[in-house]
């Protein structure tokens, strides 16, 4: 997407970040090193810096390395202190991935042969280099608690949630699955379902209370990735309406 319909400016450190709800540091798969985290409510930040609105219901969760070549973050007595005064991640922090996550993605604590982890499934980008292009896919991403900060910022609030690792984990999977209401028909009380897809399962978590639906997401794709994937996939939209839900 161009930055033409963008919500608003990279520029302008002052601003705060577009849609914050979270922030921590948190491992993202077999990555050897921990990521500065930011969950957003409903905004992306593109390739170009630029904010953009996108579906109701969507929980964005940005990547930003640690201790890039950057003067704030090489200054040894950088803490998470200083990360929590940080109104606005500065523009200088590159990001390594972005996970985006629809109202009817999964988000869970999911125990297997990789450990007990943060399990998450939607619209993976990741960046390279300075220009920062992103190519993605939609994918799942085993997202782990840093051992050394086992504490998640929420926004609103003035410290740090210290927690233990398992309490960490359910509070970013319950902090992504608020996020994935806002906006949406359960946050207006016209549906009482939180609709998810299952892919196990090939269906919605509840046939009584969610319509299974095939449609084009609406994100950018290339036109090779047009050309080589069908962009319809299958979707679960909450059953709305009082009658409908009796």
């Amino acid at each position: 997407s161009s930055s033409s319909s963008s919500s608003s400016s990279s520029s302008g450190e002052d601003e705060g970040n577009p849609g914050e709800v979270a922030r921590g540091v948190l491992n993202f798969g077999s990555d050897i090193n921990p990521y500065y985290v930011l969950l957003r409510a409903g905004v992306q930040e593109n390739a170009e810096g630029a904010y953009e609105e996108v579906e109701a219901g969507s929980a964005v969760l940005d990547f930003y390395i640690m201790n890039p070549v950057d003067e704030l973050q090489q200054e040894e007595t950088f803490t998470m202190q200083d990360f929590l005064a940080l109104k606005k991640i500065p523009s200088s922090w590159p990001r390594a991935h972005q996970m985006v996550l629809r109202h009817d993605d999964v988000a869970m604590v999911k125990k297997d042969k990789v450990g007990t982890h943060i399990h998450v499934v939607g619209e993976h980008w990741t960046f390279k280099g300075k220009e920062q292009e992103p190519s993605g896919k939609r994918g799942k991403a085993h997202i782990f608690e840093k051992v050394d900060y086992v504490s998640i910022h929420l926004s609103g609030t003035e410290r740090w949630l210290e927690l233990s690792s398992s309490e960490l984990q359910k509070a970013w999977v319950n902090a992504i699955r608020t996020v994935q209401t806002m906006n949406t028909c359960l946050e207006s009380g016209q549906c009482i379902m939180q609709c998810t897809w299952v892919a196990s399962e090939g269906g919605c978590n509840s046939a009584e209370f969610c319509n299974l639906v095939e449609r084009e997401d609406a994100w950018g794709r290339s036109k090779l990735w047009g050309i080589l994937h069908d962009d319809k996939r299958y979707r679960c939209e909450p059953v709305t309406g009082y009658e409908a839900n009796q």
